[in-house]
Order: C-alpha cells, then sequence, then structure tokens
C-alpha cells in the first residue's frame, strides 16, 4: 500500500518571507554558515522578528558537508540559550544540520521540538521539503544519509532573492542535483502517480531554465522556476527515494571533497545508460525503466522510434546541459590524479554499493557493474 504525505507548509513567491510574521515564535535560533551572515541576507529575517515581537539568537557555525561535531556543538547552544523555533537559512548543509539539531534537541528537551522553518539559499537540495540528514563521518570519510519523519520542517519559505548571490558554479552544481533527485525519485520502484508529477514538472523547469540561472544570477524568473523545481524533486525523492548515482556521487564526494552536485553531474549519464540497458544487451527487469525514461525524454520534446532511441536521447541531452552549465565531462575534470582515482576504486565501489541510495535503484548492480562505471566515468 502506498501513501503520499506532504507535511511541510511551502511559502512561494513574492513576499513569501514575510509569513515569519505569522508564526507564534518567541525566541528563535537561526542556523546559518558565515556567509549568510556576512551577507546581510539576515537582516530582513531580524526586521521581521523584531515585529512580532520575538528574541533570536544565530548559530552561524554550520561548516559544508557537516559532521556529528558540529551537530552537538548546535544542540548545546540551543540549550544554553533556549527556543521555540529554529529558522535554517542557507545550503543543503545548513538545513540538514538545523534538522537534525531540531530532532535531537526536541528529544532532549522532553520531546517538545521547535517549530522548524527552511528558508533555501540554493536551489539543489530540496531539503526543506524532506526527511533526510546528509551527515560526513570524518574518521571514516563516509556520507550518511540519514532519515527521520521528525525532520521534516514545519514550514519551507522559497524566496529567489536569497539564490541570487549564488555563483554561476554553484547554480550548475546544485541544479544537477536537483536533476538527480527527479530522474532517480521517476525510476525508483517506489515512485507513484503523485511523486511521478512531481519528478516530471521539475526535470522539465530545470532543462528549461538551468542554463538561464547559470548565465544570468539576477533572472528572478529563472531562479524562481529552479528553486520551485528543487522543492518538487525533494517530495519527489523523499516519497520514492533516490538510486545509484546518489550511492556513487556520496562516495566520490567524501573520499574526495567533492560538491555533492557535481559530483552527481559526473556519474548521472553513466547510471541512466546502465539502468536503462543502453550497455548491454537488456535483461527483461530493465525494460519497465527505459519505458519511463522514454516517457521523460518525449516530455523535453524528443523523438525517437523506440524507448531505447529515447533513452538515448536523453542521456545525449544530459551531457548537452552537462557542457552547456560548464560542469565537469569526468572525474578526471575535477582535478582527481588518475592513480588516486585508481588506488581508491575498491573503496569507492564498496561504499557506493552499500550506500542507502543504492538500495532503490531501479535495475541491482553487481559490484563489478558499480566498479566499471566509476572507471567509465573518469
Amino acid at each position: 500500500m502506498n501513501h503520499f504525505i506532504v507535511k511541510t507548509k511551502v511559502f512561494c513567491g513574492d513576499k513569501a518571507l514575510y509569513h515569519i510574521g505569522d508564526f507564534p515564535i518567541k525566541k528563535a535560533c537561526i542556523v546559518c554558515d558565515r556567509f549568510v551572515v556576512d551577507s546581510g541576507m539576515l537582516n530582513e529575517i531580524f526586521a521581521l522578528l523584531e515585529a512580532i515581537p520575538a528574541e533570536y539568537h544565530v548559530f552561524s557555525d554550520v561548516i559544508p558537508d557537516p559532521d556529528y561535531a558540529i551537530v552537538a556543538k548546535g544542540v548545546a547552544d540551543i540549550q544554553a540559550n533556549g527556543c521555540d523555533a529554529i529558522i535554517s537559512v542557507g545550503g543543503g548543509s545548513v538545513l540538514d544540520t538545523a534538522k537534525l539539531i531540531s530532532l535531537i534537541y526536541g528529544n532532549c528537551d522532553n520531546g517538545m521540538r521547535p517549530i522548524t522553518i527552511a528558508i533555501p539559499t540554493t536551489s539543489g537540495t530540496g531539503s526543506e521539503m524532506t526527511s533526510f540528514s546528509v551527515i560526513t563521518d570524518t574518521a571514516t570519510e563516509t556520507k550518511y544519509p540519514l532519515e527521520a519523519d521528525g525532520m521534516l520542517p514545519d514550514y519551507a519559505i522559497l524566496d529567489a532573492r536569497f539564490t541570487q548571490s549564488v555563483p554561476p558554479a554553484v547554480t550548475a552544481d546544485t541544479g544537477f542535483d536537483v536533476l538527480t533527485h527527479a530522474l532517480e525519485a521517476y525510476v525508483s520502484p517506489l515512485a507513484t502517480d503523485f511523486s511521478d508529477a512531481l519528478a516530471e514538472k521539475a526535470v522539465s523547469l530545470v532543462c528549461r531554465n538551468l542554463p538561464r540561472a547559470v548565465a544570468d544570477g539576477d533572472d528572478l524568473d529563472a531562479r524562481t522556476a529552479m528553486l520551485n523545481a528543487s522543492c518538487m524533486a525533494g517530495i519527489a525523492f523523499n516519497h520514492a527515494k533516490l538510486g545509484l548515482c546518489h550511492g556513487m556521487a556520496h562516495a566520490l564526494g567524501a573520499h574526495f571533497h567533492v560538491s555533492h552536485g557535481r559530483a552527481n553531474s559526473v556519474f548521472l549519464p553513466a547510471v541512466i545508460s546502465f539502468n536503462g540497458g543502453l550497455d548491454r544487451d537488456i535483461a527483461i527487469s530493465g525494460i519497465p525503466v527505459r519505458r519511463k525514461y522514454a516517457v521523460i525524454s518525449r516530455i523535453l520534446g524528443f523523438q525517437g522510434d523506440n524507448d531505447r532511441e529515447l533513452t538515448a536521447r536523453l542521456v545525449d541531452a544530459i551531457v548537452e546541459l552537462r557542457q552547456r552549465t560548464g560542469l565537469p565531462a569526468g572525474a578526471k575534470d575535477l582535478n582527481i590524479p588518475q592513480k588516486d582515482y585508481e588506488d581508491a576504486l575498491d573503496l569507492l565501489t564498496d561504499r557506493a554499493f552499500h550506500d542507502t541510495c543504492t538500495a532503490t535503484n531501479p535495475v541491482t548492480p553487481h559490484l563489478q557493474q558499480v566498479k566499471k562505471l566509476f572507471l567509465e566515468s573518469y
């Protein structure tokens, strides 16, 4: 039996930020990184909180690829200062950190979980709509996708102005994360008509708007479309889960410190080719996956005589989008020496194979097939 529940209330469009004034907040903790503080992004939020009136303090120690120590520090900060609301302002690392802080703090405080409000400043992770938090174990160089319904934010505020300062390279990185979320959710064995509808729309929005957002960061229409796509893809994969591309990206990112979206862009064409059976004589189990890729290909306006051709067109389109947005064609272009990559190959393969995301890949890979995909993607 399937179910589809969207707990998080979304505010989007012009003046979405003003809804902060509608929330019953007495004391807020704003979770962010130093860039958000230094950029002045918080000034409008401060003014809205003061108008309620509500007290607030800022925890700005979040770093990229956050680890358990940062989460523990955040929990201790809130325990020392108290709060009834946590407002996270930032990219995926910030939102993931804040969600886990909120969950742990709520469990420590007699079950009184604070109101959680997520304000994304990048169009990528969709973390404002998911029950996941990706935390890095620095000792083992491993990324762990943690999941708990208690991490779902209560409110998400999508204000494209907060994404205008994102530079072109990061816009491209995070945009490919959106695309990967949508495509992996779409072909997941757990996909439903409801998650498919959101995934299809997200893919369409990304393919039309990512090049515009990369070329002109002040294009608010493109920025808004990408922010909406990120949110939709987040809802889709929160229900349908992800796949092998994310498993491989987690492994590469943790070991070689590559940004998550960029790592996804390296592997996505190869994984779609594998899932769609373009690299071998297709097994019966792969045919339904190819049919779904063909549907996406038609939505994007491509034509072909059969599902295999349409799947190949989709792969070509993703490679072209990757080129247009300045993303690497392979791991080699990430300045990873070939010897270092080959030396890490067995470790990367094992981690990707056992990653929780890989469990919902539509075609179950063998260990050697995962290794082959890493090699092909160098």
